[in-house]
């Protein structure tokens, strides 16, 4: 998490990260950042930090939990029109998820899941011709 003031002059022991009702003590606490290691999650949660223990609490922010991480294993076709509209098939594990995006050199465009182990995005418009990094998210980030 980070920020500025955690500390304020503090040794920082009352930090914790809270993941929904979870007050946890943090991994390291400095000034302007506080690293946490997330508990088992079940589900999506809302994340927040306490300066006081888990007495009081800061506005928190959406946590989303997935339960593997995903592996891309290859994707067709490998040529596509810079006008986009290309529907590229990817192939990998653990892509059953429902906020996976495909991004195209950095353009962000929804996936279309057609199993665990494969989705479909259509490419958008580019404006450059050769290689191009494809990428999957699969928290929608």
């Amino acid at each position: 998490i980070e920020g500025r003031g955690f500390l304020n002059g503090r040794d920082g022991s009352l930090i914790r990260c809270c993941f929904g009702d979870q007050c946890l003590t943090p991994v390291q606490a400095l000034d302007d950042v506080v690293s946490c290691v997330t508990p088992a999650l079940e589900d999506h949660v809302e994340v927040s930090l306490s300066l006081n223990g888990g007495a009081d609490r800061s506005a928190s922010l959406p946590f989303r939990v997935y339960e593997d991480e995903p592996v891309l294993r290859g994707l067709s076709p490998v040529l596509g029109s810079l006008k986009g509209g290309t529907i590229v098939n990817i192939r990998g594990a653990h892509l059953n998820h429902d906020e996976a995006v495909c991004r195209f050199a950095g353009m962000t465009v929804e996936a279309s899941l057609v199993s665990a182990s494969s989705i479909t995005c259509v490419s958008p418009a580019l404006d450059n011709d050769g290689d191009v990094l494809v990428e999957v998210a699969v928290n929608g980030v």
